[in-house]
């Protein structure tokens, strides 16, 4: 297939939504340069998931270091694991426990 959706400027990208307000969601690519670029997807006009040059994800973090990279505020909150029905398993970790 060749044809593409393209943006011949950085910070350009796909907004959901009726046009004006800044708090739709959105996906956005910013290319610098082929080591500087990356992929941000925001809601409610904030950024809230990030892939960079590496291949990094950061979820609530906008400069993750490690292949996924959680950034979180409240110490009870981590990752959720549900299977079927009303069970499931919560991974929390935090530095200061």
């Amino acid at each position: 297939l060749d044809e593409h959706l393209r943006f011949d400027t950085t910070g350009k990208g796909i907004i959901f939504g009726i046009l004006g307000g800044s708090d739709r969601p959105g996906i956005f690519g910013n290319y610098t340069s082929a080591t500087d670029n990356k992929i941000t997807f925001n809601t409610t006009g904030s950024e809230r998931v990030r892939i960079d040059e590496n291949g990094n994800l950061g979820i609530a973090q906008s400069s993750p270091t490690k292949k996924l990279e959680i950034a979180n505020t409240t110490s009870d909150d981590g990752i959720l694991i549900k299977s079927t029905g009303n069970n499931f398993h919560t991974i929390c970790a935090d530095a200061n426990r």
